[in-house]
């Protein structure tokens, strides 16, 4: 009654730099993974832009088999995310991957569970709204009549400091890392998390390639993130690559970050580099600097 699907194991092609002082063990099939997405950068030529950077992408998407549960015929997984959202696709993924660990009398190798089959089967006959369609319904006259433009973006109001304003509400790096704090907090919130978590900081440690840390954080004292947007949308707890595209649009354009494109020499991809803010001052006197510190709060008295 219900699809099967073998899994694919092919690797996505972002770039994602990791500390070696982690010390995670990511497996055989990791390692191999790897070293399939090394031979891949060994033929890529640099993207000229980011939209087509996304179009690639979409196309390789495109063209990896995924089986429609909902339509039960075969598809592929842009199509599947697409239509389904991205909450949806990934439920999907999750519960053909554990199929695999599952008792055969409790499901199949292959098969999703019967709730998700027969929810895809109701959105599909239209007994539910399927995700995209509840986005639509929920835009802005403005949006829906094709005005996307931000020609009228929120007011920005600076608070002044008061009293009592030095309690801190702490996140620890460790804490935005885990993978079921990322899909309960998941919004333009976690987006800046998830960027404040990767910044290039003392244990970063660049590639011929990549020399983010160089470039960036030694000669212009800044504080950055390289990444792509689907790269940044999986580790946003499974955000579509549009949405956090546009946070990130949102945020520049109110000032709390500042976009840069790497193209890095030879047949390497390009990626965005994410400005956070900048760092001033060395060893004990370390200090660093954010823009969204500085755009919605005043500065202390007597601190630089």
């Amino acid at each position: 009654m219900r699809g099967h699907h073998q899994t694919d194991t092919s690797f996505s092609d972002n770039i994602n730099f990791y500390d070696p002082s982690d010390d995670i063990d990511i497996g055989e099939l990791g390692k191999r993974l790897l070293d399939e997405a090394d031979a891949k950068f060994e033929c890529r030529t640099p993207y000229a832009s980011l939209e087509e950077a996304i179009a690639e992408s979409e196309k390789a998407y495109s063209e990896k088999p995924l089986y429609d549960f909902g339509l039960g015929k075969k598809s592929n997984h842009q199509a599947v995310m697409d239509f389904y959202g991205y909450e949806l696709y990934h439920r999907i993924l999750d519960e053909l991957e554990e199929s695999y660990d599952c008792p055969p009398e409790k499901r199949e190798q292959g098969h999703i569970s019967k709730e998700l089959w027969k929810e895809l089967r109701d959105i599909r006959a239209g007994r539910k709204p399927y995700p995209n369609q509840k986005a639509e319904a929920q835009k802005p006259a403005s949006k829906a009549a094709g005005n996307t433009s931000n020609a009228n973006p929120p007011e920005i109001k600076q608070r002044q400091r008061q009293p009592g304003d030095d309690y801190r509400l702490e996140t620890e790096r460790g804490l935005v890392r885990n993978h079921s704090y990322r899909k309960l907090f998941k919004g333009p919130g976690l987006v800046y998390e998830v960027i404040w978590s990767n910044l290039v900081r003392k244990g970063w440690r660049d590639t011929e390639e990549y020399p983010i840390r160089k470039k960036y954080h030694d000669e212009r004292k800044l504080l950055v993130y390289c990444t792509s947007y689907r790269k940044l949308a999986d580790e946003c707890g499974g955000m579509s690559h549009h949405t956090v595209k546009k946070f990130l649009d949102s945020f520049e354009e109110a000032g709390i970050l500042k976009t840069e494109i790497f193209k890095p020499k030879g047949p390497h991809p390009s990626q965005i580099v994410i400005i956070l803010g900048y760092w001033t001052g060395n060893g004990k006197k370390y200090r660093e600097h954010f823009y969204r510190d500085e755009i919605f709060l005043s500065p202390k008295v007597g601190k630089n």
